[in-house]
């Protein structure tokens, strides 16, 4: 407990004073001049820019709070927000870009809280390999949690706090209108958008996710068959998915991109191919997917610090027929990243030098 709030005091404190104080001292039209930014060689220069110092080293802390539910279509839509329900856990971790390589990797601080008679104590893993190019950007990722608790979205019961959910997968974004809009200022920082832009953008998730229920997600007087099918009993859920997501992303830019705010929206449906476990044996069904996914950075750039603060809002449904589930996610982190130059020459800087 002490690490988080000492690091919270580090960031919101120290970090922030002293971007800010920066800004004021440095004149509008200083950064088209400033050393260490330059054109970007494959984009329009008036609208983004280059670090020369085109890698990083950043640290960030993450709040998440999580909702996990566990429905019936005979009840309730599946779209319905009527659950509230939190598996709550902050997170630190370390991230590094270098050329066309970005690495990402948190876990769980020690944090137990109390729900009503039991403990709930979340632990989740989090890996994330990526990288983003002018036109399209590719990230591999993996996650895996621990000690999940599943609501009721009509708030009548909740699961014990044993479920795990461990999913990976891959997604790939491409760019409609790279020229001006650039994803890497938007997602990474690791460019600076000079003059305000924006993009349509197309994403496709291919995932697999695997959910463990030891004990049950239903107490056994509301587990029945009229409203659950033989989804009754049900003990994992797992199997391969496709979400094909279009949306749009705007960099909002302020003193030739030194403050920024960076919105994005995906929304998309899919589908699922599931093999589940329940008391009527084994079974397999491809099923709708509905997703959607947010978020919104804004912070503050030089060519040697950033800050960058993001709040994202990311849900999915599954429907099983008659039963759903919905996860649901809204994290805040906080990142400090430094900028630093290449190192060698044996990494390529981009996938032209590849192919």
């Amino acid at each position: 407990m002490r690490l988080k709030v000492h690091l919270i005091i580090l960031i919101f404190n120290v970090f922030p004073v002293f971007a800010f104080t920066q800004v004021q001292m440095l004149k509008v039209d200083t950064l088209k001049n400033m050393d260490g930014v330059t054109d970007p060689g494959d984009a329009d220069p008036r609208y983004i820019g280059k670090f020369t110092r085109a890698n990083e080293v950043r640290g960030f802390f993450r709040a998440q709070n999580s909702r996990l539910e566990f429905g019936s279509l005979k009840e309730i839509s599946r779209l319905s927000n009527r659950g509230y329900f939190k598996n709550t856990t902050d997170q630190i971790g370390l991230g590094v870009t270098y050329k066309i390589i970005n690495l990402d990797l948190s876990f769980s601080l020690p944090n137990k809280r109390k729900l009503d008679s039991i403990y709930q104590d979340v632990k989740q893993f989090r890996l994330a390999f990526s990288y983003t190019g002018r036109k399209f950007g590719f990230r591999y990722y993996l996650t895996q949690g621990r000690g999940l608790v599943v609501g009721d979205p009509l708030k009548r019961f909740y699961s014990n706090p044993d479920v795990s959910m461990f999913k990976t997968g891959a997604q790939m974004i491409y760019i409609f209108n790279e020229d001006r809009y650039s994803l890497r200022a938007s997602f990474l920082q690791n460019e600076i958008q000079r003059k305000t832009a924006g993009s349509f953008l197309a994403k496709a998730d291919l995932f697999y996710y695997n959910l463990k229920t030891p004990t049950g997600l239903v107490t056994p007087d509301k587990d029945l068959e009229p409203l659950y099918g033989n989804q009754v009993g049900l003990k994992y859920l797992r199997g391969p998915g496709l979400l094909m997501m279009p949306g749009y992303g705007m960099n909002f830019t302020f003193f030739d991109g030194q403050l920024y705010v960076s919105p994005v929206l995906f929304v998309g449906a899919g589908m699922a191919y599931n093999f589940y476990t329940a008391s009527s044996g084994s079974h397999n069904k491809m099923n709708l997917l509905l997703g959607a996914a947010g978020q919104v950075n804004f912070g503050y750039n030089t060519p040697g610090l950033y800050t960058n603060f993001n709040i994202s809002h990311e849900t999915t449904h599954i429907s099983l027929n008659p039963s759903f589930i919905s996860d649901t996610d809204f994290r805040f982190v906080m990142t400090v990243g430094f900028r630093f130059g290449n190192l060698e020459k044996v990494i390529p800087a981009s996938t032209d030098e590849i192919f």
